[in-house]
């Protein structure tokens, strides 16, 4: 993303959060303006979150804007009907669009109309944000606000203040309800290569047969016939799905699907942990939600796992995989310390900024 001078940024509220993180860690933007509605006057460069395509009034007055679309979930996003609608509309009326897509793919780099962000700003910057005061407060004083939110929950709360576990929060364990969202969302045929791994590994509870069809898939032809984006998802799906199974078994380890609200990864007072990145589903690069929400918090207390480093090669991943994962499935106890499992971890880990 270039160093614009003023630009325009619309989302919905609850998503100002995310676009701060990335004004202040990735973007190099000297005045913003966060807000539901577009301000024409405020800049020439728009970005327009990938829900609030509908709140921009399509006339030939955008030709003289840059718009940016922001995709947060990768060119998976552009299959969606709701926004590819959208997007019919504006490019209808000849309008430019570009993308700032959090899904890098090294085979992408030739697009100009894909814009990328592969590393996060180090040094503060001297940059003025305008948006609602409410999400500024929460921002910059992240640590009161989950302190004053862990009041309705204080066991909880103390419950994670001293614990001294490795965490992981996010998607990961599959579930019914995460297979049926799978099958509204995407594609048939990919639905149907994650549906079979789930029926062999969490309905027949068969490990080593659900271990050994992930492992042919990644050299089958079948693989090879989908976009690399999509082989990127079914790899990243299936193998966290086989990892956090062994790490739960470790007493030492903590699995969340959701925040639930008492913020562990979004202030520093639960620094007692480590928390576990495992790479976006979407893309290869560095810096997405996770990254951002660690590094401003947990910069020393984190561990991503990166099987690929930037380039898809599957057949190398999977190599790694394997190699991981019986570092976990035979380690001799799983009552080992807190740094014996982060040793563990750590064989393909990269730093986060």
């Amino acid at each position: 993303m270039k160093n614009f001078s003023n630009v325009s940024i619309v989302c919905k509220g609850t998503l100002t959060l995310r676009y701060i993180y990335y004004c202040d860690f990735v973007w190099k933007f000297k005045n913003v303006k966060i807000s539901n509605h577009l301000d024409y006057d405020f800049a020439k460069t728009i970005i327009v979150d990938r829900n609030s395509l509908d709140k921009i009034k399509i006339s030939d007055k955008l030709k003289d804007y840059k718009i940016i679309i922001c995709l947060w979930n990768g060119m998976f996003d552009f299959e969606e009907k709701r926004i590819k609608d959208q997007l019919k509309k504006i490019e209808n009326k000849k309008i430019k669009l570009n993308f700032f897509l959090v899904g890098f793919m090294d085979e992408y780099q030739k697009n100009k109309n894909l814009l990328f962000s592969k590393k996060i700003l180090k040094k503060k910057r001297d940059y003025k944000i305008e948006c609602d005061i409410k999400y500024k407060l929460i921002y910059k004083f992240s640590n009161f606000y989950y302190l004053i939110r862990a009041i309705k929950s204080p066991l909880t709360f103390l419950n994670y203040y001293f614990s001294k576990k490795v965490i992981f929060i996010g998607g990961g364990i599959l579930t019914k309800e995460i297979m049926n969202n799978l099958k509204r969302d995407h594609t048939n045929d990919l639905y149907q290569v994650i549906k079979k791994f789930y029926d062999i590994f969490y309905f027949k509870k068969k490990y080593l047969k659900g271990l050994e069809y992930f492992t042919n898939l990644i050299y089958s032809k079948k693989f090879k016939r989908f976009d690399k984006f999509k082989q990127l998802y079914i790899f990243q799906t299936i193998s966290r799905c086989i990892l956090l199974y062994n790490l739960t078994k470790f007493s030492n380890f903590s699995y969340f699907s959701r925040e639930y609200r008492m913020g562990l990864m979004r202030c520093s007072i639960y620094n007692k942990n480590t928390f576990l990145d495992l790479g976006s589903k979407c893309g290869l690069e560095h810096v997405y939600d996770r990254s951002l929400l660690l590094y401003k918090d947990h910069k020393y207390n984190s561990i991503k796992i990166d099987l690929f480093r930037g380039k898809t090669n599957f057949k190398k991943a999977i190599k790694k995989f394997i190699f991981l994962n019986r570092k976990l499935e035979y380690h001799s106890t799983k009552n080992s310390s807190l740094n014996d499992l982060k040793k563990i971890l750590s064989i393909f880990s990269v730093n986060i900024g």
